[in-house]
């Protein structure tokens, strides 16, 4: 199965709501340097919870962790700096010059 280069998705415990992993992308060695920079960011956010433009990984409430469990999905937020490679702009504009 193949996800977009641009998510990252986390797998929720049914029973508790509780955040259980992150399925991180794998991405091609000869994606460019500045696609490659913005996902190794976010997966440094993803493992560590901040990423290296100091922006925190931001977790859901108890609440929103709860209706997870129903909805099957988890908003997880990293608010990166502007110029931070792992911005949602700046991972999108890399991976539209990519595909050209």
């Amino acid at each position: 199965m193949s996800f977009p280069l641009d998510l990252q998705f986390a797998l929720i415990d049914d029973d508790t709501g509780e955040l259980v992993a992150f399925i991180l992308p794998e991405f091609p060695d000869h994606a460019p340097d500045e696609m490659r920079e913005g996902l190794v960011r976010r997966r440094l956010a993803a493992l560590h919870g901040r990423c290296p433009c100091d922006a925190p990984m931001v977790l859901p409430n108890r609440a929103e962790r709860r209706r997870a469990r129903t909805e099957h999905e988890l908003r997880v937020r990293v608010d990166h700096h502007p110029e931070c490679p792992g911005d949602d702009h700046n991972i999108a504009a890399a991976l539209a010059r990519w595909e050209r």
